[in-house]
């Protein structure tokens, strides 16, 4: 039996009569869950060593092929010095659905130089512990945690024209999404990072105050050069323009 079926069996047993909305209910369960999962990856790390050349790629949280993560796979998968690498690729469908993923593959052969995992299981978590790089463009899951030897680049997807983590102002009562609760987010994330890659000086200045980096990781190093994602629009190939 599952730890959510666990967790909704024992609270019908006292008879908490809780409905799944109650915010209460939602943060026991969401915290009961997260120890759950940071059990799980605690186990991975002892059962695997770091790997110097595997690399695990991400896009918003599994759900896409795309953004910089996308470019920064498909520079390494198509130049030679790249050739020993081990290529890690997490989704959340296209990982489960055999249809969906021979789609994608079609669509962008590259991706037959990775392995594919789907987001959240054991092979996901496996891959994280045992490999030398993270590279997303969206927080990861908390449970997650960094052993001194890995490296987090942190691409983030956009320009922030709205408020992000500590710059957001907060308005009303919302007992699931309190200021604390939300920097709080922020503060697992930004802690894990050693690279940030930014497109602008604007951005970099957001970077710092949204994700409260003087205090939470004054050595994050920001790469000010650009998002990986816009290198082809600068140089772009026949193909591409077609």
């Amino acid at each position: 039996m599952g730890i959510k079926k666990r967790i909704k069996k024992s609270v019908k047993t006292v008879g908490v009569a809780i409905g799944k909305k109650n915010p209460t209910f939602r943060k026991w369960m969401r915290r009961k869950l997260i120890d759950h999962r940071k059990s799980i990856y605690e186990d991975a790390i002892e059962r695997n060593e770091v790997n110097e050349k595997s690399i695990v790629f991400e896009s918003f949280m599994g759900r896409q092929y795309a953004c910089s993560p996308r470019a920064i796979f498909e520079y390494m998968a198509t130049h030679p010095e790249y050739e020993d690498y081990k290529f890690i690729w997490a989704f959340k469908k296209a990982a489960v659905k055999q249809e969906l993923l021979d789609e994608m593959l079609e669509e962008y052969p590259l991706l037959a130089k990775a392995e594919i995992v789907k987001y959240g299981t054991q092979r996901y978590y496996d891959a994280y512990a045992s490999s030398k790089y993270f590279i997303t463009n969206s927080r990861l899951p908390e449970q997650i945690t960094m052993r001194p030897e890995q490296v987090f680049v942190q691409c983030w997807h956009g320009t922030p024209l709205k408020r992000l983590g500590y710059d957001i102002i907060m308005e009303g009562d919302n007992a699931m999404n309190t200021h604390e609760e939300l920097t709080e987010k922020y503060d697992q994330d930004s802690v894990r990072y050693t690279y940030m890659v930014s497109p602008s000086a604007f951005v970099t200045e957001k970077y710092r105050s949204a994700f409260n980096l003087a205090k939470n990781n004054p050595n994050c190093e920001i790469i000010e050069l650009g998002y990986p994602r816009n290198d082809a629009l600068f140089k772009p190939t026949e193909e591409q323009m077609a």
